[in-house]
């Protein structure tokens, strides 16, 4: 990670911290949470606010190097494949697993933050974003994890949404692949996290606002606006007001972007 300390008179406290990062693709989410829990390690002293950002690559996919031999051990290893094997004996029904993984790959995709359903409908990588939202600075602080209406892009209310621009299902997409199916290669994995210097509880309504985000957008449009676009991931843009808010009223003059 790289981190830069900025020091400027309006800032809440005079300091913002902010953290760029950029975690491993060729692991599974399991090391992606190990990576996060690393880097936070080494946060939990900072007294500032914090703006942590960057290319997580929260695909919810295993993204190693794999072989014929691999991939036959993790399926015939699964219990979610033999749960749905032993059910079809039981009842004599079979369950449309084709059908059921690809709802499940759609909810994942997406929105990587989604429940992990034990068996029925995993999320491997839902763990990474309870350790962030868990997380507590030796100052008490935490990331806000907040999503009101009032405070996000086309009024979405679920987790992050005044962080991370949410769309009708799930959040915008930041990344996809050249050739896109339907869903799949649509991926979300470039994130704002931010830690208010007042906010103690991830997502309470009733603690302040100032320095917290609000209107989190991903630029598609922009980035798509030349044939071979301006980078390979959209970017993203996160509105820090410097005083409490008003609702309906963010003067451009008192806001971090």
């Amino acid at each position: 990670m790289l981190t830069a300390e900025i020091a400027d008179a309006q800032l809440p406290g005079g300091r913002v911290t902010i953290v760029a990062t950029h975690l491993e693709h060729k692991a599974k989410p399991e090391g992606r949470r190990k990576q996060i829990e690393e880097l936070l390690a080494q946060l939990v002293e900072v007294k500032t606010a914090v703006v942590l950002a960057g290319d997580l690559n929260t695909s919810t996919e295993d993204g190693t190097h794999t072989s014929l031999k691999r991939e036959l051990k993790n399926r015939l290893g699964s219990k979610s494949f033999w749960l749905k094997q032993g059910l079809s004996i039981l009842t004599g029904v079979t369950l449309p697993t084709l059908a059921v993984d690809s709802i499940n790959s759609y909810r994942k995709l997406s929105d990587p933050t989604v429940k992990s359903i034990p068996l029925v409908a995993k999320n491997p990588e839902a763990e990474f974003f309870e350790r962030i939202k868990e997380f507590r600075f030796n100052d008490g602080g935490a990331f806000d994890f907040r999503g009101e209406r009032q405070r996000s892009v086309d009024q979405r209310s679920a987790v992050l949404a005044n962080s991370n621009q949410r769309g009708e299902k799930g959040f915008v997409t930041t990344f996809e692949v050249e050739r896109t199916i339907a869903f799949v290669g649509k991926y979300k994995l470039d994130w704002f996290f931010v830690k208010p210097p007042a906010l103690t509880d991830p997502k309470a309504k009733n603690q302040p606002f100032l320095f917290a985000p609000h209107f989190g957008r991903t630029l598609k449009v922009l980035n798509e606006s030349i044939e071979d676009r301006i980078s390979d991931h959209a970017p993203l843009m996160v509105d820090l007001p410097l005083a409490e808010p008003r609702l309906g009223s963010l003067p451009t003059s008192q806001i971090a972007r």
